[in-house]
């Protein structure tokens, strides 16, 4: 097997152990071939997972498989899933107060935790200190730095917390 084929049975592996822990049948077989059917276990993974359905197995399919490889194996859940949020929704900004601001600061509170110079402070709605943490989160992931919750802000933070 070659460099690709290699990786390609490693994340067969991977879909096959997620598949198995759902109780699922697992319809890959890591033989390192990227099949139609890995194909569509990619695609049933990122629909699952809020990122988006290509196929692919792009950088951020992969790390998300992986992880979810490795809580399985470590006999953990993956996080709940928080999905893509619609366009009609956003942007999030200063002085809202819903459903989505609070799974907006849900979010932040991971980032928060995972790196040290990350301040995320409690107040009510989308105040001064979540935009500040939005800010801030732009930043680490080098989005557009406007304090506001856009799609790809919240994508991006969606798919950190997947992670």
């Amino acid at each position: 097997m070659n460099d690709k084929q290699k990786a390609t049975a490693e994340l067969q592996q991977w879909l096959r152990n997620i598949s198995k822990s759902k109780d699922a049948s697992p319809a890959v077989i890591p033989d390192g071939i990227f099949s139609a059917e890995t194909r569509i276990e990619v695609e049933n993974f990122q629909r699952e997972n809020g990122l988006p359905v290509t196929g692919v197995a792009d950088y951020e399919t992969w790390e998300a498989i992986r992880l979810a490889d490795s809580l399985v194996s470590a006999g953990r859940e993956p996080p709940v899933q928080i999905a893509p949020i619609e366009s009609s929704d956003l942007p999030l900004e200063r002085g809202m107060n819903n459903l989505f601001t609070d799974t907006l600061k849900l979010m932040l509170r991971l980032v928060a935790e995972s790196f040290e110079n990350f301040e995320l402070y409690e107040e009510e709605g989308y105040g001064e200190k979540t935009q500040n943490a939005v800010r801030r989160w732009q930043e680490i992931a080098f989005l557009p730095v406007t304090g506001e919750t856009d799609k790809e802000t919240w994508n991006s933070l969606a798919a950190f917390y997947l992670l």
